[in-house]
């Protein structure tokens, strides 16, 4: 066999490359001819050119530390949320978090958390990963650095989660329960309080982030996705309503469709029209000037009481 028919992410072991028919001989001359690389003592991949930047590398890099993990380790906490594609987590973090079956052998050659399985794990694109309520319980532990506190971090991940329909709530509350002494249960006990009863998940980071800023700054919860009406019939369903204010999030800083830019200027009049205050924020503003974003929300809540 040669390397050509490998698929473009691979990282085998020098075991699983004999076994392939691949023997030390063309091993040496593929390094030689620089279309492979030694990762690692007796681990290698295919070569820097023959892969993306970005999540590409990052891939290479979890093999190749699942490979020096040994059997039965799985990707963890960050790494699975970024695996799993949930909001907060994006672009994969690192360092590689791995977890391995309690009181199990190991390679010392990375850092494994050693801890008993919640739920058996999942694969994404062929990597062993703990399932997503694993994922979710154990978050709060995640030695990955950020800017956000650690409950902000998971509640992003829990909204996307239930959102995207990888769980119910219902089995996420159980989890925390249950696994209440795991590392990072607490936290996620902190995001499941702050959900309103009822409250269906938001539908964007964005708009995670604007609950969650809206909170910080002391403003009462807001009701999600609010379809509301007038005279004439529904005028849409709109992100956020806090009394008869409409708060609605927008990643893009400029419309380019000119015919959905329309569309929005007339639902904006009938909601002025209808008695109601529309307020647009985009990602810039929530992300980078928050103090401002929730004086406006205030004072508009306060003028339209």
């Amino acid at each position: 066999m040669s390397f050509s028919v490998l698929p473009d992410d691979w990282v085998l072991s020098s075991r699983e490359l004999y076994a392939l028919g691949i023997g030390r001989g063309r091993l040496q001359r593929g390094l030689a001819a620089g279309r492979i690389r030694r990762v690692a003592y007796g681990v290698y991949a295919a070569a820097p050119g023959e892969r993306g930047a970005g999540a590409d590398r990052w891939i290479d890099a979890v093999r190749t530390a699942l490979l020096l993990g040994g059997p039965n380790v799985v990707l963890a906490r960050a790494s699975a949320a970024a695996l799993w594609h949930l909001d907060g987590f994006r672009p994969p973090p690192l360092p590689i978090e791995l977890n391995a079956p309690a009181r199990t052998g190991g390679s010392r050659r990375v850092n494994l958390r050693r801890t008993h399985p919640l739920e058996p794990p999942d694969a994404i694109d062929g990597v062993p990963t703990t399932s997503i309520g694993q994922t979710l319980v154990e978050l709060g532990s995640t030695i990955t650095p950020s800017p956000l506190p650690p409950a902000d971090r998971v509640e992003l991940a829990l909204e996307c989660a239930l959102h995207r329909h990888l769980i119910t709530l219902e089995a996420v509350a159980d989890l925390a329960h249950t696994a209440r002494n795991r590392h990072g249960a607490a936290t996620l006990r902190v995001a499941l309080r702050r959900r309103p009863d009822g409250a269906p998940p938001t539908e964007s980071y964005l708009e995670t982030r604007m609950v969650q800023l809206l909170r910080d700054h002391g403003l009462a919860e807001p009701s999600r996705q609010v379809t509301l009406r007038d005279g004439r019939g529904v005028i849409g369903r709109v992100d956020f309503l806090l009394g008869q204010v409409v708060i609605e999030v927008d990643g893009r800083e400029t419309h380019d469709n000119p015919a959905a830019f329309q569309r929005d200027r007339a639902r904006w009049s009938r909601l002025q029209a209808a008695g109601y205050r529309p307020l647009l924020f985009t990602h810039d503003r929530i992300e980078f000037d928050g103090r401002t974003v929730a004086a406006i929300v205030k004072d508009t809540v306060a003028a339209a009481a």
